[in-house]
């Protein structure tokens, strides 16, 4: 009975901590987990890298090449869309339609929140700089000890082994079902994005791929910022019917790789009911926000390995 007790205090004890600590760093939560994330998706690389180059220059290679990777796109995205909006004021202001005070009002009011938005985002700048190097740090130290952190927490973890290796499986289960399906979702919004350009004949096929492949590692937002935004600015050019055409195309497509393939794919992946994945997904995302898409379906994992349990002996 004194060593039941003993398991119960530690087992409550680490409950408090944990939940201590998730309090302390709630702010930083995002950063860390997906720094973890981006770690456990390039261990592979950093794993062959080590061996020639050593632990501390391969995690700090990929740091610097994921870096890059987000400094290049943020560059090119800004130029890009610079140049763009440049190209639609030529046009509204040599174009010899008439434009009515409606429409004047419609354009007044998107330029003012454009306005108002990157206004919002420079302020944000010094808190974006510390989500950023909070992000790299942790994945630096996660390639570069990762291994040996999980091999610790496992063993030490208070928890009867039976359980112990239900909650790891399920977690380590939901983690590989989140990046392969999140990165299998990513192609096919791509595509979808490319063929849908190149249908209605809007260029920049591959540019719109890319865009909608990225953007769909946002949640809610997804490929459907890059759908509105075109939407928007045909429309503003005087192509409406196009502009409509391919709002619709992105909402109905993306709708159905968000909203039913993504929870089904994860479910059949993690091997979890797809009434449980469903759950943790969208009641994550409204508790936790982006990052309750990969908690909610963990923590729903971990209590069903504890009801799995319920009337056996420990």
């Amino acid at each position: 009975m004194a060593f039941n007790e003993r398991k119960v205090v530690e087992l409550g004890l680490t409950g408090f901590l944990v939940m201590l600590s998730i309090y302390i760093s709630w702010n930083l939560l995002t950063p860390l987990v997906f720094g973890m994330l981006f770690a456990y998706f390039a261990f592979p690389v950093h794993k062959k890298l080590r061996k020639k180059i050593g632990r501390n220059i391969s995690a700090i290679a990929i740091c610097v090449f994921f870096a890059a990777l987000l400094l290049a796109i943020i560059n090119y995205g800004i130029i890009f869309i610079r140049n763009e909006i440049w190209v639609m004021y030529l046009k509204l202001r040599l174009s010899s339609i008439s434009i009515s005070p409606q429409i004047q009002n419609i354009i007044d009011l998107g330029a003012d929140k454009i306005i108002t938005s990157l206004s919002a985002l420079i302020s944000q700048i010094p808190s974006i700089i510390i989500l950023s190097f909070i992000f790299f740090i942790t994945l630096f130290y996660f390639l570069r000890d990762g291994e040996r952190i999980t091999d610790w927490f496992e063993l030490n973890f208070p928890m009867p082994r039976r359980k112990k290796i239900q909650v790891f499986n399920g977690i380590k289960k939901n983690v590989d079902a989140f990046v392969h399906v999140t990165v299998l979702i990513g192609i096919i919004q791509a595509l979808i994005a490319g063929i849908g350009f190149t249908i209605f004949g809007l260029g920049y096929p591959a540019i719109a791929g890319v865009a909608a492949g990225l953007l769909s590692l946002l949640p809610i937002v997804g490929p459907y910022f890059l759908y509105a935004g075109v939407a928007a600015f045909l429309i503003f050019s005087g192509a409406a019917g196009k502009g409509i055409s391919i709002l619709i195309y992105g909402i109905v497509l993306g709708s159905v790789l968000d909203y039913a393939a993504r929870p089904l794919l994860l479910g059949r992946k993690a091997k979890i009911p797809p009434l449980i994945m469903f759950i943790g997904i969208f009641g994550g995302l409204s508790t936790l926000g982006l990052i309750g898409v990969l908690i909610g379906p963990i923590i729903l994992t971990i209590a069903l390995a504890f009801f799995k349990d319920i009337g056996r002996d420990s």
